[in-house]
């Protein structure tokens, strides 16, 4: 290069440096942030400046800078005194005066921010104000003002507005219609009464011509109607077949169908059906958004919907495997990716074209598409789906990995000979990077296969032994050390896994190798041979740094030289002097398992006894268990989702009403809440009044709880009671003793009312048959003014009744299913001790799992040990039941179901054997085994 060319460049580099000086131009990573080191004393300051009404009308760019600044320091978290939040507040609302539209806009975003934190008083200043814009001819400033009003107005200002509000429902301008539904929907949590009273200007915004208007009319539309089931259906049948809905409001009703018959709760046939033309009438939609929206909706109705509905749905997500849109091929493989969790087989003929989204650039289309393979496809093409998985895994996220995991896990019960191939692909990814949920979801998932394939012990209890070799995560190795102290003695050679066991003693953390210490010493006593080898290495435990693991070693050589020296004496645990113990205290299993403990414990906490705290003074709470069935399905992650979170939230629900019940004074004196059951309906769910029932049983007691609810909008209840008559059963009542009702003192419009009624019962004896109890509810009916809501409190009211279905006692409501800890064991304890009753009943059984089911619902009794769960194509299977009569008496259920066990090879047979501790106990539950 010449010296010219030297000096131009050196000259145009120079001008380069000099203009990104001048331009402050930052370097490429870092982001240029205007308001940085901004002060908030400066821009307090600044907004004293809003009180001069020139330099409000004449500089509105100034003014709209500063409330962007203040909004950058509220957002950013900057803490305003009251004193300064209250200045400016009343600066900003000086910002009315200018005309000006952009500054007008800043100032209502600023107001709806700063009203959180303002107090109440004050922000009502700023109403009048807002009120004013809301009824001008501007329909910007007209729709802003409603939306911030919905922020900053409750209770009766509400109601001085509720006729603008109205108009504005109804208003030509669709943006000024749009703001006061999404203003209603903002105000209908918590002033239900008001918002409910626009229901006729809602109804004609469903009928607007607007897209944005009609879905939000629709949706506060539901929103006031949504607790009367009736109502919600009247929506559905009205609106599917008239209006023609834009593309949102089409996919909000399909919502509404979907919920309507998730909730099965009309059982009118017209309903029905329309809901099912309504939805099939979307599927051939102009809109990609409606079709896919009304697929997926029937695939979640999977197994309510007629299975012709359902292919229909699939063959319409068929489709969409192929469209040019990523986000339409990935809705598609999703939903498709659900369904074949529980119908596979309606998802085979979609495989052609999801075998090619393997190849898809989208990593999650990709993982979708071959997790639905895995599941539709058939064994001889897992191999290829293996190889094409693992070309991709790394690229993808966690979550995506845990899909595929989960498919690979039902993928090995389906084809129980694949093992091997696919425990050393899960044995492989955990040793590549990933999260602890990642690396959670590979091990639960070996340890499921364990479990289900016997055969695979050693090969999976080995790949397990390899992955704690070099975990990160502390609380998996604790985890899988537990597993391998459990299912190693059951392996033909437990000496091969002691090293991998005592590797975690010398290299963990404390808490891994207190775990690993428990778990050789595990080993230790269920396999006799191994024990004084166990013991040497033990010893050098003894020096270890942690308490913890020093105690444990301590206290577990105690133990194991206790086992060895009773092996060689051969004498057993009774010839041990009693302070030598140890390994009696030890072996001895708690009579139900630690979930249940705990909430016992709970319920102990309720409602205390005198004396000491004891197994036998614990209240008998009830075993919750999941009735799911071992099939190729198992791997419906959602179910397991909804299932669990069901579960939880039944335990919660339980534990709040038996607070409640203990807080009423009437029923201080019944002692501890023993069981109560499952609400049942007293009368159709469309009718005016809608009753349910839980009955909660005592010692000497029965309450029966009513859940009320009155779908009349102009009617108001009051005095709300209901009246229990014996009809049948009386033996089982005290029908000496008046009933105790205690009355829900108001019923209103779409609110839960609860009365409760208490009836004294013989405890003494051991009900036989089930006791009828005619119900009938009694109130004071008061006229509600459909205007403003109100009830004119002079009014005396009519003192009506309604008749209720009967309410039925079996003596299976007295039953606690309460499951145990190792059945056998409890079933020799109580011997000869029990009263015992034997039988054997012919059945019709179509197949195991569902005459299982149906037996253990007729006992009331918890299944124990996973023995509710048969194998498929099972002829035979021995399944065991465990519960609690009365709180007192002591239930175990040895049976066997067989299938073609009548002369012929057909029909079925039960044989029965059941433990008692009360008298007369055995033969009650025998006579309630068989299903009804």
């Amino acid at each position: 290069m010449s010296e010219d060319g030297e000096s131009l460049m050196s000259s145009i580099i120079k001008e380069v440096s000099v203009l990104k000086d001048r331009l402050k131009i930052k370097d490429e990573d870092e982001i240029y942030n205007p308001f940085e080191g901004i002060q908030k004393s400066e821009v307090l300051q600044e907004c004293k400046k809003f009180n001069d009404s020139k330099f409000v009308t004449q500089q509105p760019r100034r003014c709209c800078i500063i409330i962007t600044q203040l909004l950058f320091l509220v957002h950013h978290g900057e803490v305003f005194t009251e004193r300064e939040t209250t200045e400016v507040f009343f600066g900003v609302t000086k910002l009315f005066q200018s005309k000006n539209a952009q500054l007008r806009r800043m100032m209502y975003l600023f107001i709806k921010h700063l009203a959180e934190i303002t107090r109440e008083e004050e922000v009502i200043i700023v109403v009048a104000s807002l009120v004013k814009d809301m009824t001008s001819n501007d329909p910007l400033n007209k729709a802003n003002s409603i939306r911030v009003l919905s922020r900053i107005v409750t209770g009766g200002l509400l109601g001085n507005i509720e006729k603008y509000i109205t108009q504005a429902i109804v208003a030509k301008d669709p943006m000024v219609a749009s703001a006061a539904l999404v203003a209603g929907l903002t105000w209908l949590p918590k002033n239900r009464e008001i918002v409910t009273r626009w229901g006729s200007q809602v109804s004609a915004a469903v009928s607007t011509c607007d897209d944005m208007v009609q879905y939000h009319a629709l949706a506060l539309l539901y929103e006031m109607r949504k607790s009367d089931k009736l109502a919600v259906s009247k929506i559905i049948t009205k609106h599917a077949r008239g209006v023609p809905f834009s593309t949102l409001g089409a996919c909000l009703l399909v919502q509404f169908t979907k919920t309507l018959l998730l909730s099965q709760s009309t059982s009118q046939e017209s309903i029905v059906t329309a809901c099912y033309d309504y939805l099939d009438a979307c599927m051939r939609h102009q809109s990609e958004f409606v079709i896919y929206e009304a697929a997926r909706a029937v695939c979640e109705l999977q197994g309510i919907v007629p299975d012709t509905k359902l292919r229909t749905a699939v063959t319409v997500l068929h489709m969409f495997l192929t469209s040019i849109k990523p986000t339409l091929r990935f809705a598609a493989v999703r939903c498709l990716n659900k369904v074949a969790m529980r119908a596979p087989q309606e998802v085979v003929k979609c495989n052609d074209d999801m075998e090619s989204l393997i190849v898809d650039g989208n990593r999650s289309i990709a993982t979708l598409a071959i997790t639905t393979l895995l599941k539709t496809g058939n064994e001889a093409s897992i191999e290829r789906l293996m190889k094409q998985i693992s070309t991709f895994m790394g690229d993808i996220p966690d979550e995506f990995k845990v899909v595929v995991v989960e498919a690979i896990q039902a993928l090995c019960i389906k084809y129980p000979r694949k093992h091997p191939l696919l425990l050393s692909f899960l044995s492989f990814s955990l040793r590549d990077e990933g999260s602890a949920t990642y690396k959670k979801a590979i091990v639960d998932a070996i340890i499921y296969v364990m479990q289900q394939l016997p055969q695979c012990r050693d090969s999976a209890l080995l790949h397990l032994c390899e992955f704690i070799e070099d975990c990160e995560f502390v609380d998996l190795s604790v985890s899988v050390l537990g597993v391998l102290g459990r299912e190693v003695p059951r392996t033909a050679q437990p000496s091969k896994y002691i090293r991998f066991i005592f590797n975690r003693v010398i290299l963990e953390k404390p808490m891994v190798r207190a775990a690993a210490v428990t778990n050789l010493a595990k080993l230790g006593l269920a396999v006799p041979t191994l024990a004084t080898s166990i013991v040497a290495l033990l010893r050098r435990c003894l020096l270890d740094d942690d308490d913890e693991v020093r105690d444990r070693a301590t206290m577990y050589i105690q133990l194991l030289n206790q086992k060895v020296a009773s092996s060689k004496t051969g004498a057993g645990a009774d010839a041990i002097a009693p302070e030598d113990k140890l390994q009696d205290c030890y072996e001895r299993v708690l009579p139900f398992s630690i979930s249940r403990l705990a909430r016992s414990l709970e319920a102990y906490k309720l409602a205390p006894t005198d004396g000491p705290l004891t197994i036998d003074s614990l209240p008998v709470v009830e075993e919750v268990v999941s009735p799911r069935k071992k099939s190729d399905d198992d791997d419906d992650d959602v179910a397991d989702d909804d299932a669990n979170k069901a579960l939880s939230d039944a335990g919660a629900t339980a534990a709040q009403e038996a607070h409640a019940l203990y807080n009423i004074a009437e029923f201080a004196s019944f002692g501890a809440l023993i069981k109560s059951t499952k609400p049942q309906p007293l009368g159709e769910a469309e009718a005016e009044y809608v009753v349910q029932c839980t009955t909660h049983v005592f010692a000497s007691h029965v309450v029966f709880q009513f859940d009320i609810r009155n779908t009349v909008e102009d009617q108001l209840l009051e005095d709300v009671w209901v009246d229990c008559d014996v009809t049948s059963g009386e033996e089982q009542w005290q029908l000496d003793d008046e009933p105790i009702h205690i009355k829900a003192p108001a019923a209103a419009f779409g609110k839960r009312a609860v009365s409760y009624t208490a009836l004294a019962r013989n405890a003494d004896i051991v009900v036989s048959e089930p006791s009828t109890l005619e119900a009938c509810l009694h109130f004071v009916l008061k006229d509600v003014d459909p205007e403003d809501g109100t009830v004119d409190e002079f009014a005396e009211g009519e003192n009506e009744e309604w008749d209720l279905e009967p309410i039925t006692v079996s003596p299976i409501t007295f039953m606690v299913p309460a499951a145990v800890e190792q059945f056998d064991r409890v079933w020799t304890s109580l011997g000869d001790s029990a009263e015992t009753s034997r039988a054997k009943f012919n059945l019709d059984v179509p197949d195991i799992a569902t005459t299982l089911a149906k037996v253990i619902a007729a006992s009331g009794m918890a299944p124990c040990e996973g023995s509710h769960m048969p194998d498929d194509g099972a002829r035979a299977h021995m399944f065991m039941l465990s519960g609690v009569y009365c709180g007192k008496s002591k239930v175990l259920v040895r049976a066997q179901l067989l299938v073609g066990a009548q002369k012929g090879g057909v029909g079925g047979a039960l044989k029965v054997m059941v433990r008692a501790t009360g008298s007369g106990v055995a033969e009650l539950v025998m006579n309630h085994l068989t299903p009804r």
